[in-house]
């Protein structure tokens, strides 16, 4: 965790104005519904941020239409480094292809950092008779 917070520090300061940012609270958008992964994710992420910044650090959950409408209020922001979103793939990748009036795309985002990688699993009820597969 300690890692992944100064890499984003490292990446939001190295710009020529690092002096002078953050000189007003960061808004984090989480796309996902509270209490979910995504959301504890950010939520660690933005308890470490104010110690590095100095500055304030929220988090907005903005759920709903498949991670679209977050997403979506995160592409209009100004690409001022204020607002930055946690999201999973599904609403940075699979939204836009699903939704054709997602209202942004993939390239709509800039990457920072990655915070977490998540093991995916397809499972069956182990009930279910077996069936052969035809030769």
């Amino acid at each position: 965790m300690r890692r992944v917070l100064l890499a984003v520090l490292a990446l939001i300061c190295a710009g020529p104005a690092a002096a002078e940012y953050p000189d007003r609270p960061i808004r984090i958008i989480v796309p996902t519904p509270a209490g979910g992964p995504v959301d504890v994710m950010a939520r660690l992420l933005a308890a470490g941020l104010p110690a590095s910044l100095h500055q304030q650090v929220f988090i907005e959950n903005k759920p709903g239409a498949g991670n679209t409408l977050g997403s979506r209020l995160a592409a209009a922001a100004d690409p001022d480094g204020y607002t930055l979103m946690v999201s999973a793939a599904s609403g940075l990748v699979i939204s836009p292809i699903i939704y054709k009036t997602a209202g942004y795309s993939a390239d709509s985002f800039a990457p920072v950092a990655l915070i977490a990688e998540a093991p995916q699993v397809l499972v069956v009820n182990s009930n279910v008779p077996a069936k052969r597969w035809p030769n």
